[in-house]
């Protein structure tokens, strides 16, 4: 059974946040994704854009504001085009209700916080509050290495600051059963070596 999740602050200042002791052991929490603003949009490519069907799909698509994936989907199952939009730069981030799990969350970010631009009401900004002072919490990210099955080598941050080359201990044979021996819980990891200063 998992405790709730708390707020610590180690020897730094450094907010973290830790789910509690489980049968797993220590872990740290995930910030869950309620949602997605993504910066640009996607467009018919050439091709698409001479299909009328085409352009009707990713017209009726923009208005019920699905993700570019289901649109992208939809054309090219009923129009035969296997890559019918590209993405395009745009001065605004898109706010589609389907790449939110509260649909309604969409629509109150576009009323608080969307102006009047040359492209009609967009969002040109927005306030961010992180919910914590750890970077690693609030945008995990890792340098990782895998073969075609399995994750081989990675980087974690050590208390001070360091970044370290992880990777499982190499199991240990049993001599007398001439086999591996498999450790409950899985093989511990240790550090291959420190990347960067």
């Amino acid at each position: 059974m998992t405790q709730a999740i708390v707020t610590t602050t180690d020897a730094k200042g450094i907010a973290t946040f830790r789910a509690g002791h489980s049968v797993l052991g220590e872990s740290e929490a995930k910030i869950s994704v309620g949602g997605k603003i993504r910066a640009g949009i996607k467009v018919l490519t050439a091709t698409s854009a001479k299909n009328k069907r085409a352009a009707e799909i990713y017209n009726a698509g923009l208005q019920a504001g699905k993700k570019w994936a289901q649109i992208e989907k939809e054309i090219a199952t009923e129009c035969s085009i296997p890559y019918p939009l590209t993405p395009r730069n745009v001065p605004y981030f898109t706010v589609r209700r389907q790449d939110f799990k509260v649909h309604e969350v969409a629509d109150k970010i576009m009323e608080l916080y969307a102006t009047e631009g040359p492209d009609g009401r967009q969002l040109y900004r927005f306030p961010v509050i992180w919910p914590t002072d750890n970077w690693l919490v609030s945008i995990p990210h890792q340098l990782s290495v895998y073969t075609r099955s399995e994750l081989v080598y990675w980087s974690r941050y050590d208390e001070l600051g360091k970044r370290w080359c992880m990777t499982h201990a190499p199991l240990a044979v049993d001599a007398k059963a001439k086999r591996a021996h498999r450790p409950f819980g899985g093989r511990p990891i240790v550090a291959v070596d420190q990347l960067g200063p």
